[in-house]
């Protein structure tokens, strides 16, 4: 969520199998939290400590931040009628954009709108992410919570909400 008076600057960005392979293939690379804590175990188990810098404990413990993090918001959704699927490994979560509006483009605007929270259009990551809306994993659950809430005074004015079932995307 992005105050009203903070709103000048927002940041796209993401992590693809390419990108996550360049970070292990040249180990000089500063890795963020976010892309450490979606490398696949597998490629964690042969990175040594040393090439990525991090101690596998703080690995865990950032995997574990990032679940319950994605949990409050998935739950959260739920409780307001929002049913979205969790992603499997990602610091963020796709979102079926609620059938009132036209596109994903008038549902972030929207939320941005009447709850100042940021959601990214879908539509901004290709044609197929049209209907979608992205809601990052990066702050901590009592935001994420407080999120929820003002989430839900948007969503009281959809009525075709209730029951219908989202779905996640490409997690």
């Amino acid at each position: 969520a992005v105050p009203a008076t903070a709103r000048t600057k927002l940041d796209l960005g993401y992590v693809t199998p390419d990108t996550v392979a360049l970070a292990v293939a040249q180990p000089r690379r500063v890795l963020t939290a976010p892309e450490l804590a979606l490398l696949p175990i597998e490629v964690l188990s042969a990175a040594s400590k040393k090439e990525v810098g991090i101690d596998p404990v703080e690995i865990e413990d950032m995997r574990t931040c990032y679940q319950e993090r994605r949990d409050a918001l998935i739950n959260g959704c739920r409780s307001i009628g929002w049913k979205i699927d969790p992603p499997k490994a990602a610091f963020y979560v796709w979102a079926k954009i609620p059938s009132r509006f036209p596109d994903s483009m008038t549902c972030a605007k929207a939320f941005l709108d009447q709850a100042d929270i940021v959601m990214t259009p879908g539509v901004g990551f290709g044609k197929s992410g049209e209907g979608y809306v992205r809601m990052s994993l990066t702050l901590p659950v009592e935001r994420i919570h407080e999120a929820v809430q003002r989430m839900a005074k948007v969503l009281a004015v959809i009525p075709s909400l209730k029951g219908e079932e989202s779905q996640s995307q490409g997690n």
